[in-house]
């Protein structure tokens, strides 16, 4: 009886080892970087149970599993030829970081459509995805709209290209335009427009502010003249008194004389400022 107690008790032992390895073996966690994707016969209709972060267990045999990377992915899109609403065809070299979604509601479409792909895999699938959206977004706007305002423009771009990328699980993080050009050089021609325009307005202004200050410097002319004139009849109404006075006409007269230069003085001033 001890014998086969001692033997019970092991088995025991063996099968509650057993069973604690073999959940810790199905036991899968996640990273923070990463989509954890269970499939196979799952609860409910779904396809397949995403994770952002923690952990599930995984039953052998009737459930499966696969990791997915969230590191950001940037893709260089070189549109060549793209026909404005004007007809015109412009170059907008770009770039595009995209990422697979952590987002509860996008996860399970990346683990529909892009499960078992590799990053250059899912980058070409990205990339034909905006280069035909970027087409579209350029068909929209003139030339005039698009040099105007990049922001704007920008986020016409983002507004076209999520929607698209959302429907495989993709999130867009950034666009950054990296230039514009045109096979016509209209957009050259926009530019040298505008700079003339630039040039001839500073021109006016610059024109304006001197015809201001000339103006004052004319006023401040036309009065020291005008005391310069004053200062001239008491000179002569002085030099009609008569000889009794002629101390006292002497005196006026200095002190007139002397107001006379410094009016002089003034003129003399306002002119070496023009």
């Amino acid at each position: 009886m001890n014998l086969l107690g001692l033997v019970a008790g092991f088995l025991i032992v063996v099968i509650i080892v057993s069973l604690l390895v073999f959940f810790v073996n199905r036991y899968r966690k996640c990273r923070s970087d990463q989509i954890l994707v269970v499939y196979g016969m799952l609860h409910g209709q779904r396809s397949s149970k995403c994770l952002h972060g923690g952990g599930t267990f995984v039953w052998p045999l009737i459930q499966e599993y696969r990791y997915m990377s969230l590191t950001p992915m940037t893709i260089g899109i070189q549109l060549v030829g793209a026909l404005s609403q004007q007809n015109i065809r412009i170059n907008v070299p770009s770039s595009f970081t995209v990422q697979i979604s952590p987002e509860e509601h996008l996860m399970g479409n990346a683990a529909s459509c892009l499960l078992d792909l590799d990053h250059s895999e899912i980058e070409e699938m990205a990339r034909n995805i905006i280069t035909g959206q970027l087409r579209l977004t350029v068909a929209s706007l003139t030339i005039e709209d698009i040099n105007s305002d990049r922001e704007n423009f920008q986020a016409k771009i983002m507004a076209n290209v999520e929607p698209e990328l959302n429907k495989i699980g993709l999130k867009l993080i950034n666009v950054n335009i990296t230039d514009i050009t045109d096979e016509a050089d209209y957009i050259v021609s926009i530019g040298k427009k505008a700079a003339a325009e630039a040039i001839n307005k500073a021109k006016i202004d610059v024109a304006y502010k001197i015809r201001q200050v000339l103006s004052v410097r004319l006023k401040l002319i036309e009065i020291e003249i005008f005391k310069l004139l004053k200062i001239v009849l008491k000179l002569k109404r002085v030099s009609k008194l008569q000889k009794q006075n002629s101390v006292f006409t002497l005196l006026n007269v200095n002190l007139l004389l002397s107001k006379g230069k410094t009016r002089l003085s003034n003129l003399l001033q306002i002119q070496q400022l023009n």
